[in-house]
């Protein structure tokens, strides 16, 4: 507006090349712009990077949730996992259940890996192969001994116990770093599992977390990333295809 009431007050002459100079600044500047959008635009839709990025903050928000806990959540929680666990349905009628060796901030479950034998089940702990993202399972009977020092600060199953395969329908506990109450799960970012569990598809997929870890939004997933059946953690467990069923039912007005 000022400029055109500058121009106003120039010579017809003068104010016709002022307002050709500034028709090019203004072409100039939109064209800058557009340009600046389209690269703010691409690194958005740049899926790979985004959701990465995504990734790496629902991470450091999960890990630091569960550094706030307190001894007596962490003393208490093993056995509140077991007993919903024993309680559940799938795992009663399970002979065979893969679970893990906990890591630094995951739930401690190393008493309910006892408690898995002492029920008579069969129990598989995971091993890692030489190659990226490579897992196996292993059929372990005494933790004390057919377990060796592994990777990433784990125990994996001794070298000669690497034989057996992990039966189709069976029961698998898988750790995480993040879950959604709608069976999604963020890993480590390794692909270990999911890489696994593709080749399991029959299997019964129950994600194991504080409750810390459970994201109340819907986590970012893509076609690779495989869903959880059910989540347990200290508070509560969760069975997917009965909250699915809900959602089917629910009165959409609401």
């Amino acid at each position: 507006m000022v400029a055109v009431v500058s121009l106003l007050a120039l010579d017809p002459k003068s104010a016709g090349r002022w307002w050709s100079k500034f028709r090019q600044f203004q072409r100039k500047f939109l064209n800058l712009r557009q340009d600046f959008e389209r690269e703010i635009r691409s690194s958005i839709e740049s899926e790979p990077v985004h959701r990465e990025s995504v990734q790496s903050r629902l991470r450091t928000w999960s890990r630091e949730r569960v550094m706030a806990m307190g001894q007596t959540e962490w003393d208490r929680a093993p056995g509140q996992i077991l007993d919903r666990l024993r309680s559940c349905e799938d795992y009663q009628k399970a002979s065979d259940i893969a679970a893990f060796w906990p890591l630094a901030l995951e739930i401690p479950i190393q008493g309910l890996l006892d408690a898995i034998l002492a029920d008579g089940k069969n129990l598989w702990l995971p091993w890692l192969g030489p190659e990226p993202g490579i897992m196996e399972m292993a059929k372990v009977v005494d933790l004390d001994k057919d377990l060796v020092e592994g990777r990433f600060q784990t125990h994996e199953p001794k070298t000669e116990l690497r034989t057996g395969v992990f039966p189709e329908r069976g029961l698998v506990l898988v750790p995480g770093e993040i879950f959604d109450l709608h069976g999604g799960r963020i890993g480590k970012g390794g692909g270990y599992y999911d890489r696994w569990l593709t080749l399991k598809p029959l299997v019964k997929k129950v994600g194991v977390a504080w409750d810390a870890q459970v994201h109340p939004g819907k986590l970012p997933q893509s076609a690779h990333d495989q869903q959880m059946n059910a989540l347990l953690t200290e508070v509560r467990m969760v069975n997917f295809a009965a909250v699915q069923t809900a959602d089917l039912f629910q009165d959409p007005s609401k």
